[in-house]
């Protein structure tokens, strides 16, 4: 029974030093495995991370672009809108010159164009005298737009005379086509 005895104890001994290393195997495999998990995971993370970064950074673009062109948009109406108020203003004093002019057809476009620029300094002297302000009677702003606004009047004559021009092609096509 010692034999048995000391084949048990030999066989118990090489069973344990087994069960021994396997579980140290087991556990370093675990380790690994773990480590592969953890590494994994921090790559998907980083993955994912960056990937939203990067759209978030595409869609905060696009939202600056978007209100650039908006800001431009809003501006050039502003603009346009400025420039609209100021040209009704302009044509309006124009044709209040105008109808100071008389023998307006028989004028030269340069002798019509100083006419009516005296008649607006008549206006704007005879407000000055009555006490109405007008921001535009100023002298040195007058001066200041002077070659603005003959531009302008400019382009307004060239406008009516142009209309005025096809008025009258108009007027002689159809009596030149009796029907």
């Amino acid at each position: 029974m010692n034999q048995t005895h000391e084949q048990f104890a030999l066989d118990l001994e090489e069973a344990s030093r087994i069960v021994n290393s396997l579980e140290a195997e087991q556990r370093s495999l675990s380790q690994v495995y773990a480590n592969l998990l953890d590494f994994s995971a921090r790559q998907i993370q980083r993955c994912f991370r960056g990937h939203i970064g990067r759209r978030l950074f595409r869609q905060i673009l696009v939202v600056r672009a978007v209100l650039r062109v908006q800001r431009k948009f809003r501006e050039f109406h502003r603009r346009r809108d400025e420039t609209r108020k100021k040209s009704k203003v302009m044509y309006r004093k124009v044709l209040r010159g105008l109808r100071g002019v008389r023998e307006r057809d028989e004028l030269s476009h340069a002798e019509l164009l100083n006419r009516v620029g005296h008649n607006l300094q008549v206006e704007s002297q005879w407000r000055k005298a009555m006490g109405v302000e007008d921001t535009e009677s100023d002298l040195i702003s007058a001066l200041y737009r002077k070659k603005y606004v003959r531009r302008k009047l400019g382009a307004m004559f060239r406008q009516l005379y142009w209309t005025k021009a096809e008025w009258s092609w108009k007027k002689v096509q159809q009596r030149v086509e009796p029907r």
